[in-house]
């Protein structure tokens, strides 16, 4: 068409919006990178707190029991002490299963920071001031940052494509190949590009829309080893390849209804 396919303006939306969510999934990643640091210093204040804190007699006041589902249980031990110089103190600690060793009135042994009494733990119950396992929010960290890397890796490679290349638009129809075990993949056959002839395409891309959104009049840019597909004025945006047919395909049949899926069972 002339301009770049980047340029078309429905195209730079979607780009956009892609590179905003991008950017959400990298702010969320950061959030839970903080969180799990946060959990990391609480743990590692408990560990400390049991292994070098001053040690105390404490008698257990009051225990929380919570059923938390699936037939486990938990809650919160409440506890009083004495510290060394003779100042009364309460604390409690947060357990699983492990509560049910608690018995009101119980003596047990707590190990606490002479600079912050109140953060006192349970020795020898691997007790933590953490309210959740830090590696839980690290992992969603690195989840969340790795789907954030590789979705702007996705759209800066489709900015890169498009840029370098104008939409072109040609018939196309969608169609139906057998698969076996009576299902059948739902693709587009493009009529002139992105070569010559008749070439049948499926998208790739990690988020598709169905196929029958772009049929009929179909927008093409790129070149046999990269192209994107788009309806018309140049959105949605998808990543597509050439199908090559093997032998395993049960043939093709044009269809002429809109459909949903890309993959349906033979009813």
């Amino acid at each position: 068409m002339g301009t770049a396919a980047a340029d078309a303006p429905a195209t730079r939306r979607n780009l956009w919006r892609r590179r905003l969510w991008c950017a959400a999934g990298a702010l969320v990643a950061a959030l839970f990178a903080v969180l799990a640091v946060w959990l990391w210093s609480d743990h590692r204040r408990g560990v400390e707190a049991e292994r070098t804190g001053a040690r105390a007699t404490a008698t257990v006041t009051e225990v929380d029991v919570q059923n938390l589902g699936g037939g486990r249980s938990g809650g919160r031990v409440h506890f009083e002490f004495t510290d060394v110089e003779g100042t009364a103190h309460d604390g409690d600690v947060l357990l699983d299963r492990r509560i049910s060793r608690y018995q009101v009135g119980q003596r047990i042994e707590v190990s606490y920071p002479p600079a912050d009494p109140s953060a006192a733990v349970v020795i020898g119950d691997g007790t933590d001031p953490a309210p959740l396992p830090w590696v839980i929010p690290a992992i969603g960290a690195a989840v969340v940052a790795l789907l954030a890397a590789y979705g702007a890796w996705c759209v800066r490679r489709a900015h890169r494509v498009l840029r370098d290349n104008p939409w072109v638009e040609v018939p196309s129809r969608l169609v139906q190949v057998g698969v076996g075990a009576g299902h059948a993949l739902s693709l587009l056959e493009l009529d002139g590009a992105p070569d010559d002839g008749k070439v049948l395409a499926t998208a790739i891309s990690w988020r598709t829309r169905p196929m029958a959104d772009i049929a009929r009049r179909t927008w093409v840019a790129g070149d046999d080893r990269h192209f994107y597909l788009a309806g018309l004025g140049g959105a949605p945006v998808v990543r597509a390849k050439r199908l090559r047919l093997t032998k395993h395909a049960t043939g093709i049949e044009h269809v002429t209804t809109p459909l949903h899926s890309r993959v349906h069972p033979d009813q």
